[in-house]
Formats: structure tokens, C-alpha cells, sequence
């Protein structure tokens, strides 16, 4: 069916005959007509099947009916990564030119403040990630009530990566009467069913999911060790003359690892992980596709939703976890009608997944012998791994190799054949001052001591008595001062009141 018999704009039908975009693709000629009934879908079809056209000519049409730009937002389209995101808002900003409408693209990372100068535009139709539009629905940048069209790219994808409950608080806030689209790759009832609650009486539209037409796709597994999977892949590459490569890895820090022993050995490429900000990895996609480089090695970032053509070969480095993970890695190959292989490599760490994938697929992956040519040792091969694989770069030398050999020269510890130091000889003893002053006022005042004794008794009169008395009077003097004649006299009167107790307490015993 070609897209003039869909009833589309007529300014539509000439940016897609622009374009050479004549015939519509089997899911677009099921969902176009249904949109334009007002109808919630469920749309699964495999990748590069034409589904972001699919939603977005049927809100264009509609947005296009209006002859003045709407003062609100009226379409919103998410996206579970910020490239598919991009995507979507290169193919809706070729579809506005020259129209009143008007997209803004929302995702993190980065640009938030002129992401939020765009919203002061009042845009028509805004396309993001769940994280981002929540952020500016939190600071009323968004006013969701407006909303009447909500549309949702690899669903299955979104409920994956955890973003299910964001995209729920979004559809909430959302107008009564809205219209729910979602699209997906692969026939996944768990993130249908959970939002489900939602739509009212979808359709649901399966062509080809991609789980069900791998016939162009030529899969082939080798089951490798850890140590051979490096030289395996350079000799491949080297004796193929593959064009446009794609390696997966489950591991972020096997990416530089392998795109540097590529290009060791003349294999031109570069690697793309979420490590990398958001302007380095459209950077990286842009040079991909215009060809600047040979292998792209990335992780499950670009498995889903980039569309880059003439992709020759795909190749699993590791076995993902995930059963569909694997369908939408191989799915980057044999696009828009084309053939391709897709390679995967299988450890003794990757058994468990190879099984789960096998059962999700209901048919076992062709197993061939590894090349013996192509078992080959590698060098340059660096991974920082606490799991062993690959090995561990040795630490560089000290510059300075004088100051090495002093530190060399002193050992971390002890060792036995040190002599031991002697300890320092304790010296004497020397009691305080006021001690000594004390001894001495005994020697000197020994008749005027006598009336304490006296007075107090005999037991009253030790040598702690006598400090602790007299400390106050020779704290800060050198000579010995004798208490006064008013302290002599309460000290009597505290004798004789404790002799009457003395006596009353041993009549009490009596």
C-alpha cells in the first residue's frame, strides 16, 4: 500500500516522496488507520520495520489539521535510552519543517537549561526519556493535563532497564480521554500487561516480532576460552573483510580493552558505553555511520533502537544474560531486507546464559569447531579485572631511578639480623618540691607540730594530712608558711565534734 492511499497530508506525502518513502511497510499500514480512530495499540514489530513513522504520521496529520500552533503540549513520546530519543526527534523535526509545529527533545546528561528554554516555546510534541520529564514535571516546566497522546518506544525495553513505574506517574497526570501507543520489538506480555490498567481495549498488532524471522540472519557460536576469545577475534577480522562490525560485551571495561587491541593491530575503531557523556557517544554513532572507522565495540547501549544501516557482521563477545538482549543484538544485522552473520563467542563463564537463550529461542544456536589458524596469541590485550580475564598491566618504573634505589634500600620492616637498640637508662626519681618542703618543715618545725598532735591525735598527723593542708599556703611559695591561728581553731572545733560522735556511736553498739 503506498502512503498516499492512508489519506495522510498532502505536505506529508511530499517530504516522504522526498525521501523515497512511496510504500508503507506492513505495520504501517496497520496502525496508521487505527490512530486516526482514536484507538489504543499495542504494536510489536522487529527493528527497522518503520515503527517510529508508524506513530509519528498519524500525530502530524492530526497536529497539522490545526491551522495555528497550539499554545500546549498536546504528544508525548518516551524513549528507554537518550540515542533512541535523538532518533525520534531527527525523524519528527524532518516531518516539521516548514510547518508550524514544533518538537523538543528532553533527556539527562546534560543540556538542562536549554532543554528548559525550549520548553518556553511551548512546544507541540515532546520526546525524552522517563527520568528527564519527570525532573521538569517536578518544577512545573510540564503541565501533563494538556496531554492527549502518549506514545511509548521499546516498551519491553522499558521495563528492563526499571523505568515502568516513571512512565506509570507520567500516564497519570496525563489527560482523561488520552490515547496510548506502544511499540516494541519483541512480544514481551510482562510490560504490556503492567500498564495494561491504563488503556482502554487495545489493539494488538503483531508483524514478524523478532523473536520469529531470523531466517536472514546466519548465527554461528564457537565456544572459545577466556584467553583465546582476543586472538580469535583479531584473526577473524583480519581475514574477513567485514565493513561496518558491531562487538558486545556485558563487561563496560572490556570495551577499551578490546577497541584498543583492534586498533593495535590496524582494525580501525572505537568503543561506546555509558561511561561515556552524551555528546562523545553521538560523536562516536555520527563517525560509525559516516564510515570513519571499521568496529564499533559497545555494550547493550546500542543493541536497541539505533538504526544504522549495512551492518555486516554482529558479534557477541560474551553471551548476554538477558534471552532478548541476544534477539536485539542480532537484530543490528540483516536489516531492510538484507543478510548478515551474527558470531557469537561462548566461555566456560557463559554456559548458563547460552542455555537461557536457547529456550527462550526454541532451537539450539549452530555450534562450529573454533579455526585453528585463528587460535592465535595476542599482545596489548589489557584488562584491570578482579575476575582474571585478560591480564594485568604491570606498574611502570619510577622516573627517577635514584630515589628507587633509596627506597629500596629501606626495608618496610624489621629484620632479624638488626641489632636491637638499647633501651635509654631510667633517670632517678626526683620527688616534687613541695614534697621535699614538706620533709623539711618536719625537720625545722618539729616542736610546733607538736600541738596538731595534740590537738588532732596521732593518726591525724600523716604525712597526706600534712600535704593536703598545707599544699594551699606553699603552692606558690618557696618558703613553708604555718597555717593560722583561725585554722588552728577549726580544726580543734572538727576534732571535738568528731570525738562526741565517736562516743555516741559506740553507745549505740553498747
Amino acid at each position: 500500500m503506498n502512503f498516499t492511499e492512508l489519506n495522510l497530508n498532502k505536505s506529508l506525502i511530499d517530504k516522504l516522496n522526498e525521501n523515497n518513502y512511496i510504500k508503507a511497510t506492513p505495520i504501517q499500514e496497520a496502525v496508521i488507520p487505527l490512530t486516526f480512530d482514536n484507538k489504543d495499540i499495542i504494536a510489536c514489530a522487529k527493528t527497522g520495520s518503520g515503527k517510529t513513522l508508524a506513530f509519528l504520521l498519524p500525530v502530524f496529520h492530526n497536529l497539522l489539521k490545526e491551522e495555528k500552533k497550539s499554545a500546549a503540549i498536546s504528544v508525548i513520546v518516551l524513549a528507554p535510552t537518550r540515542e533512541l530519543a535523538l532518533q525520534i526527534f531527527e525523524e519528527a523535526r524532518f516531518l516539521a519543517k516548514g510547518s508550524h509545529i514544533l518538537a523538543a527533545v528532553l533527556y539527562g546528561g546534560t543540556g538542562y537549561n536549554e532543554q528548559k528554554n525550549t520548553l518556553k516555546k511551548n512546544p507541540d510534541i515532546i520526546i525524552g526519556t522517563p527520568g528527564r520529564i519527570l525532573d521538569f514535571i517536578g518544577s512545573k516546566d510540564i503541565n501533563t493535563k494538556t496531554i492527549e497522546t502518549v506514545i511509548i518506544d521499546e516498551a519491553d525495553r522499558m521495563l528492563d532497564m526499571g523505568f515502568i513505574d516513571d512512565v506509570k506517574k507520567i500516564i497519570k497526570g496525563t489527560s482523561q480521554n488520552r490515547i496510548i501507543s506502544l511499540f516494541s520489538a519483541t512480544y514481551n506480555m510482562a510490560a504490556f500487561y503492567s500498564l495494561w490498567e491504563y488503556m482502554r481495549d487495545p489493539e494488538e498488532i503483531l508483524i514478524n516480532p523478532e523473536l520469529i524471522d531470523h531466517a536472514k540472519i546466519k548465527q554461528e557460536l564457537y565456544h572459545l576460552g577466556l584467553n583465546e576469545k582476543p586472538g580469535y577475534l583479531v584473526s577473524l577480522l583480519k581475514f574477513h573483510d567485514f565493513s561496518r562490525v558491531i562487538i558486545f560485551s556485558n563487561l563496560k571495561r572490556l570495551v577499551p580493552a578490546i577497541s584498543n587491541l583492534l586498533n593495535k593491530y590496524e582494525i580501525s575503531s572505537a568503543g561506546l558505553s555509558s561511561d561515556f557523556n552524551q555528546n562523545k557517544r553521538l560523536e562516536i554513532l555520527e563517525k560509525f555511520k559516516k564510515g570513519k572507522f571499521r568496529v564499533l565495540v559497545a555494550t547493550d547501549v546500542a543493541s536497541r533502537g539505533l538504526h544504522i544501516e549495512d551492518i555486516d557482521l554482529v558479534v557477541n563477545y560474551d553471551i548476554p544474560q538477558d534471552p532478548e538482549g541476544y534477539v536485539h543484538r542480532i537484530g543490528r544485522t540483516a536489516r531492510a531486507g538484507k543478510e548478515g552473520i551474527a558470531v557469537s563467542f561462548c566461555s566456560e563463564l557463559d554456559y548458563d546464559n547460552l542455555s537461557r537463550i536457547e529456550n527462550y529461542l526454541s532451537y539450539k544456536i549452530p555450534n562450529l569447531p573454533p579455526e585453528d589458524d585463528f587460535l592465535v596469541s595476542v599482545s596489548g590485550f589489557y584488562v584491570s579485572d578482579e575476575s582474571g580475564v585478560g591480564r594485568k598491566r604491570q606498574r611502570p618504573q619510577r622516573a627517577n631511578a635514584k630515589r628507587a634505589d633509596t627506597y629500596q634500600k629501606k626495608p618496610p620492616f624489621k629484620t632479624a639480623y638488626e641489632p636491637k637498640k638499647k633501651r635509654p637508662e631510667k633517670k632517678p626519681y626526683k620527688k616534687p618540691q613541695e614534697d621535699r618542703d614538706y620533709k623539711k618543715h618536719l625537720k625545722v618545725k618539729d616542736s610546733e607540730v607538736k600541738d596538731y598532735v595534740r590537738i588532732l591525735g596521732k593518726e591525724k598527723t600523716k604525712k597526706g594530712f600534712f600535704r593536703s593542708i598545707f599544699a594551699v599556703f606553699f603552692k606558690s611559695k618557696k618558703k613553708v608558711v604555718m597555717p593560722s591561728q583561725k585554722t588552728l581553731d577549726l580544726l580543734r572545733a572538727e576534732a571535738e565534734s568528731e570525738k562526741k560522735s565517736k562516743k555516741y556511736r559506740h553507745r549505740r553498739k553498747k
